[in-house]
């Protein structure tokens, strides 16, 4: 089921979640237990992304986070610490 359209004051359903395929890479691996799903009382399009550290992931204070969805990476720059 698709999001209705909206605007960004309604509030958001469970129903709109993303409809195209979410990955996330950590440190340039895949993590292989992805979920996202909408903010219930969020705003139309707001997504919570949870996702597994892979085991093969690197450590360190600033390790790169890349999520996608469709295809489309998001904002470059966003790092996590990984100890």
């Amino acid at each position: 089921m698709a999001c209705p359209a909206s605007s960004v004051h309604d509030v958001c359903a469970p129903s709109c979640s993303p409809q195209q395929a979410v990955t996330v890479q950590i440190g340039g691996v895949s993590s292989d237990s992805v979920t996202a799903t909408a903010v219930r009382g969020g705003i139309a399009g707001l997504t919570q992304v949870t996702a597994t550290v892979p085991a093969s992931a690197p450590s360190g204070a600033a390790v790169a986070v890349a999520i996608s969805v469709g295809g489309v990476t998001g904002q470059a720059g966003v790092t996590i610490a990984i100890q």
